[in-house]
């Protein structure tokens, strides 16, 4: 079986969800596009609990997400109404 993960399946997770960690060990391959980490950091940028989630690793071709969420973090912050930041 092979998985795309979605934002909320990375942060099922990241969280420890039982289910989660069974299907990830049940699969071939695990995907995790580009903007749904770049939604992952959005989130965890204004998390209380940022440090906890922050120690996950992804790879360092990630650099794009990091930049997505940094300036989705901006926006938000300047009330300009983002599709993603609109739904935090």
């Amino acid at each position: 079986m092979e998985l795309i993960l979605d934002t909320n399946a990375l942060s099922a997770f990241a969280d420890g969800d039982p289910r989660a960690a069974a299907r990830f060990a049940e699969a071939a391959s695990v995907y995790l596009p580009a903007i749904v980490l770049g939604e992952y950091r959005f989130g965890i940028a204004q998390s209380r609990h940022r440090s906890q989630h922050e120690r996950i690793r992804f790879p360092q071709t990630t650099c794009g997400s990091r930049h997505f969420a940094a300036n989705t973090v901006i926006l938000s912050s300047a009330g300009t109404g983002t599709s993603i930041a609109s739904r935090a």
